[in-house]
């Protein structure tokens, strides 16, 4: 056991026992290297190989400087810098990374593992988003089997951190797992660190969206889903207590405000945290500047993306296949659709005026009927290269709405009417169609004698045949009874678009209605995904459009015979396609009729318009969204828009480096104790001093982003990208003592925001002048980085700055924890209140016996106001400090709400609610002794290792009645209370009683279904009886509703109670509703059962006289709920072999 005496400064001068033991000791275990002995020999090794970064005149004066930065703990880089630095060793100077989710696959998930381990065989901490992976029992196609989901997978990451890592003699770098609210398994993963062995090695969190805690205020139900399938609908308060019980019970998980970390994020513009890689389907239509392609014909090269007439390059890759994933359609009410992945973004209408349209990205999972989404507005785009002229489109169009294709020979057909009395016909505009169409004709091969237009006497139809027109169809993929408009055909030219809608509307096309009641062009068709396809071409050309499906039902029709009656003809539905508003003087100038009489229809309609027509806003009603099964998606970049067409609709390019692949981040801690001055007798804090120093420290980390190593190539291309740091401090609550300062008071709020203040614009100024010196980070685009959330709170000189010269660090500051590095400064850990100021800490370093200097004052019974340990402070002074920071953060604050351990669940609700309305990105909270291994103790609940036999044996004779040997039950009162509760599952009713305990908590169950004498009774019997002993014998209520829950049998189904709507069995839902009425975690039996309350054993081997070495405990089996035995200095379980020694 080490004592930990106060801080001494030290400079390299200084006598090796100015350092005291716990110093030496952490900095020899940890960071020394070769033969050094003392930390001021390191900080000559760091500061000298960070210098190299600099030109080689100037290498000795920076040098200079940055030792004069470490020396006396002034600045502490993090531990993977004083380890990595002048070693010559193949470590990571950075401090932790995050990996992409892993594809939903066993290789995925081997080669997100793969990743894992070479980031931690370096030393770097790795964090990773599990929610892509399927739910657990979810089909798993190909192997007939089920998956057993993300919390399982995410055991194997966590006992490869824990075991083979450390085993391995690597520095173990920290571990973060994560999982989205919605994803369907969420209730396993908050209470899996609940169990022992389960997850060890990891901190796990649950990344919370706006609209989760939106709904967890209304009292709102959530949707449980995965890939746009809802598995199950829950209350979200039920989420939220639990995440709040489980954080109680076990301190984890903590929680992450997903949706506020992205809003604030600095780099939004061109990456999202925590991204789940969102796709579309191959088959989508991208708009691009050599014209429409489908996804799968742009993977693997690069492209420009046309979004809104404008031209995007994209990545070098284009677009690379991401996964096989569930995907949903989205369809709209004019006929849009695209099929994508749930969390794909797409823009969507969050506000419209007369004037103006406000729009936002969301999850197509999160789009619900009767919501808007954008269209390309592609006006601006005048025209595109591409496959096939406009009068191989004109033909075509007309034989697709009006001709024959022959094997040999494509036919037209013109339909003028008969000869009337003027000499004319009866439908004159029809020769515009026939002279357009020979014009055409005629710039394609054909034979010397062709004739053209050939009238077909007594009919009024004129035709006109061409093997040429035949060969093109073929070319395009158009055959004998399958005429359409064929991918071939729309991935062509905007000439040929024109020309193939243009023969297209004069075939089948009309104008129709008034000003008064609306004029349209109409567009008939019984082939709904032509119509489809024509839509698609419209909206590049400008042209917006709708569909109405069955206009006219399919059915029979009397219709002409061809003998010269009539007979009655099967018909396919009829559909209809509409432009209107000012798409019509579009379609005039870019299609347009060649059927004169159409034409004349138009422009005379276009002309007699009092007003300008309805201006078409390139918005599009969602009709549904909808599973639509498993698929190959992909993914692109498109840097910058960050965006591209997508069947028409504006979605969000699904490619965007985000954060969570491969972002890593360096991590350095100012001392604040250090910049105390004290003269005459008064302590200040030296801020012009703290200002000085901080240049230095942001050259210094910018410098060590170019001389680490990094385990994967794409983290050092993602850190190289944006230069990621992350500056806090250390020490905080030490400078508060010695300022008279509360922790948590209204001072120490102000004073907090003064220090984090001076942190952020002293670092932002120094990045700027870093840019002006060697450039920004390569991601920099000025204009919209100045928008982002953060930078738009920066003083206006800062502003000014980036506006001019750029800046040369995307991010700049983070509030580590800084545990070990505290200790090796002699201070307290980062922005942490004391824990106590006479404690234990034990952690891989050792042992340890941390007295400070206000201990005695502490102890006193006057003792200042000013001097708090944790155990003083109210859960909202805890999130009110961290909100002092997170203001002047531009990343997360790490942060750990030490509690007593008399602290309440709703003491913990009220706490991670403050947290979300003070606008905190994530916090982490721990109640004192709920774990059975924790890193720090009050020195009156563990001294020198733990407890002692004599204090067990002591401890278990008060507590137990003499003699006894046998398992312990703890009676229940002669009269009690009782609550009586009626149900049902399915179709079977019936009733629950369950007796209570003086204290409340449950001690008996009786359940009583309809049916008397049936299996089902005696079998829920049976349950009611083990159940009850159970509880009697202290088996906690949360481990039997976590074995029994879910099981299934009939009767199962509908249950009427709102919290629990659906249950599987009547087992599953008897134990649902005790877990609700009891708050299971706080209803676990006394793990010491009082002697009076001992009932009498009716066991027949109760007296039996074995173990005669053993002494009862009295202390319960965490694993099975029967008494622990001691013997031999270990208490064991006779029941199912649970051992615990020292």
């Amino acid at each position: 056991m080490t004592q930990l005496i106060e801080r001494n400064d030290t400079g390299e001068d200084d006598a090796s026992g100015a350092y005291t033991p716990i110093q030496l000791k952490i900095f020899r275990d940890r960071y020394a290297l070769g033969e050094e002995t003392f930390p001021h020999e390191a900080w000559n090794r760091v500061a000298t190989a960070v210098a190299s970064n600099e030109v080689a005149n100037r290498q000795d004066v920076w040098s200079k400087r940055f030792f004069d930065l470490l020396a006396g703990f002034r600045y502490v880089p993090g531990g993977r810098i004083l380890a990595a630095m002048g070693s010559g060793a193949g470590v990571t100077a950075q401090n932790c990374y995050v990996i992409p989710s892993p594809e939903d696959s066993r290789k995925g998930i081997m080669d997100s593992l793969a990743e894992w381990v070479e980031i931690q065989s370096k030393g770097g901490g790795v964090g990773v988003n599990m929610s892509s992976l399927r739910p657990r029992n979810e089909l798993v196609k190909g192997v007939n089997g089920t998956s057993s989901g993300p919390v399982s997978w995410s055991q194997l990451f966590a006992f490869v951190s824990h075991d083979i890592i450390i085993q391995g003699g690597s520095r173990r770098g920290a571990a973060m797992i994560m999982l989205d609210v919605e994803h369907p398994d969420i209730f396993e993963f908050i209470h899996a660190k609940e169990h022992p062995g389960v997850l060890e090695g990891c901190n796990i969190s649950v990344c919370l969206s706006d609209a989760f805690m939106d709904a967890v205020e209304r009292d709102a139900d959530w949707d449980l889903q995965w890939q746009g399938r809802v598995y199950n609908t829950v209350k979200a308060r039920q989420i939220w207590d639990e995440i709040c019980q489980a954080a109680w019970k076990s301190a984890e998980p903590g929680i992450y405000f997903m949706d506020r970390a992205n809003k604030e994020s600095n780099s939004g513009y061109f990456e999202t945290l925590i991204s789940t890689n969102p796709c579309v389907t191959g088959d989508a239509w991208v708009q691009t500047s050599d014209g429409p392609r489908q996804v799968h014909d742009l993977i693997g090269r690069a492209f420009n993306a046309v979004v809104d007439g404008a031209s995007h390059a994209t990545g070098a890759e284009g677009f690379f296949k991401t996964g096989t994933k569930p995907v949903l359609e989205l369809a709209t009410r004019e006929g849009y659709s695209l099929r994508l992945t749930g969390d794909h973004p797409i823009r969507r209408v969050a506000k419209r005026t007369r004037w103006s349209i406000e729009s936002e990205w969301v999850a197509a999972a999160e789009i619900v009927a009767g919501d808007e989404v954008v269209l390309n507005n592609h006006r601006a785009l005048q025209s595109w290269a591409g496959a096939h002229t406009e009068a191989e489109g004109y033909l075509l169009g007309l034989l697709i709405g009006d001709g024959v294709l022959k094997k040999d020979k494509a036919v037209l057909s013109a339909w003028t009417g008969a000869m009337v009395v003027n000499g004319g016909y009866e439908r004159p505009g029809v020769h515009g169609i026939m002279s357009a169409a020979e014009a055409a004709a005629r710039t394609l091969p054909h034979r010397s004698d062709f004739q053209g237009w050939i009238e077909v006497p007594g009919r009024g139809e004129w035709r006109l045949s061409l093997a040429a027109l035949k060969s093109l169809a073929g070319s395009l993929g158009l055959a004998p009874g399958a005429k359409g408009i064929t991918p071939a055909a729309e991935a062509t030219s905007s000439e040929f678009h024109a020309g193939l809608l243009r023969g297209l509307f004069d075939a089948d096309g009309s104008v129709q209605g008034t000003q008064e009641k609306g004029v349209s062009i109409r567009l008939a068709q019984s082939d709904v995904h032509l119509l489809s396809a024509a839509q698609r071409m419209l909206l590049r050309l400008g042209i917006a459009s709708t569909i109405f499906r069955d206009r006219r039902p399919a059915g029979t029709s009397r219709l002409p015979d061809g003998k010269g009656g009539q007979a009655d003809y099967a018909v396919l539905a009829q559909h209809e396609l509409v432009i209107a508003g000012d798409n019509l003087g579009v379609f005039a100038e870019r299609v347009g009729f060649a059927d004169t009489a159409k034409a004349a229809r138009l422009q005379q309609s276009l002309a007699t318009y009092s007003r300008t027509p309805n201006r078409e806003r390139f918005v599009a009603v969602v009709e549904s969204v909808e599973p639509a099964g498993v698929e190959d998606v992909y993914d692109v970049q498109v840097p910058g828009i960050n965006a591209f067409d997508a069947n028409g609709l504006y979605v969000h390019n699904c490619g965007e480096q985000p954060l969570g692949e491969y972002g890593a981040c360096l991590l350095g801690s100012f001392n604040l104790g250090a910049f105390l001055v004290t003269n005459g007798g008064e302590t200040r804090f030296d801020f012009d001093a703290f200002a000085q120093y901080i240049p230095y420290a942001v050259r210094f980390n910018d410098n060590v982003v170019d001389l680490s190593n990094y385990p994967l190539e794409q983290c050092r291309q993602s850190q190289h990208d944006i230069r990621r740091m992350g500056i806090g401090v250390m020490g905080l609550a030490d400078v508060l003592l010695q300022l008279n300062l509360r922790y948590g008071s209204p001072d120490a709020i102000e004073f907090t925001e003064q220090i984090f203040r001076t942190l952020r614009d002293e670092s932002y100024r120094a990045s700027v002048r870093l840019a002006e010196e060697r450039g920004s980070f390569p991601k920099f685009i000025a204009e919209k980085y100045l928008e982002r959330p953060f930078i738009k709170r920066l003083p206006e000189d800062i502003r000014e700055g980036i506006r001019r010269h750029g800046i040369r660090n995307c991010y700049l500051l983070t509030q580590a924890p800084t545990g070990t590095t505290s200790l090796l400064s002699g201070v307290n850990s980062g922005i942490e209140p004391y824990f106590d100021f006479d404690y234990l800490r034990s952690d891989r370093t050792g042992d340890y016996s941390v007295t400070s200097s206000w201990a005695d004052m502490y102890g006193e019974p006057d003792r200042p106001h000013w001097l708090v340990a944790a155990n003083d402070i109210t859960p909202e002074e805890h999130v009110l400090m961290q909100a002092a920071a997170q203001r002047y953060n531009d990343s997360s604050i790490s942060k750990t709400a030490n509690a007593p351990e008399s602290h309440t669940v709703d003491d913990v609700r009220r706490l991670y609610m403050l947290a979300y309305h003070e606008g905190l990105k994530s916090i982490s909270y721990y109640r004192d002794n709920s774990r059975s291994v924790q890193v720090l103790y009050h020195k009156d609940g563990k001294e020198d290792g733990g407890v002692t036999a004599e204090a067990v044996l002591a401890e278990a004779q008060a507590l137990l009645a003499k003699g006894m040997g046998g398992p312990v039950r703890r009676k229940l009162p002669d009269e009690r209370q009782a609550i009586t509760h009626k149900f049902r599952v399915g179709e079977q009713e019936g009733y629950m009683t369950v007796g209570l305990f003086d204290d409340g908590t449950p001690g008996e169950v009786f359940i009583n279904v309809n049916k008397q004498g049936s299996t089902v009774s005696g079998l829920m019997d049976t349950v009611a009886m083990l159940t009850s002993y159970s509880l009697q014998y202290g088996v906690p209520l949360n481990e039997l509703a976590s074995k029994l829950k879910n099981t299934r049998f009939e009767p199962s189904g509908p249950t009427g109670n709102p919290r629990i709507p659906i249950a599987t069995s009547i087992i599953d839902y008897v134990f649902r509703w005790l877990e609700l009425k009891f708050d299971a975690a706080a209803a676990a039996q006394p793990s010491l059962i009082p002697a009076a309350d001992i009932a009498v054993s009716t066991s027949a081997d109760t007296q039996a006289g074995k173990h005669l070495r053993s002494v009862s405990s009295g202390v319960a089996c965490p694993e099975c709920g029967e008494v622990l035995w001691w013997a031999e200095g270990c208490m064991s379980c006779r029941t199912c072999g649970y051992t615990k020694c020292g």
